[in-house]
């Protein structure tokens, strides 16, 4: 599996199919199988994605988190169905406090 390392600006992050499209300046930089992905950092600032890019990482359960420009985590893509199962678990573990 590899890591995607995103830390130029101006680089727009698409798809086509089942893979993942990098271009900066229109020239294509980069193209990977969704499925041999197993994390993007994006580490840098004007960079652009799309709404079907998003979606063929939360469909292959791509760990994708967003760096500040002192490498600390600012935010991180949730698959919602983890998210759902934890609030049902803080829920049950509520109702028996």
């Amino acid at each position: 599996m590899r890591r995607l390392i995103v830390n130029d600006y101006g680089v727009f992050i698409g798809v086509k199919g089942d893979r993942v499209i990098v271009k900066k300046g229109g020239e294509k930089v980069v193209e990977i199988a969704a499925g041999n992905i197993s994390q993007v950092l994006i580490t840098s600032r004007g960079v652009t994605m799309s709404s079907a890019f998003l979606r063929l990482m939360l469909k292959h359960r791509v760990d994708f988190v967003i760096l500040s420009g002192f490498g600390s985590p600012m935010g991180r893509l949730a698959i919602e169905k983890v998210e759902q199962y934890t609030r049902i678990s803080i829920k049950r573990i509520e109702s028996f406090a």
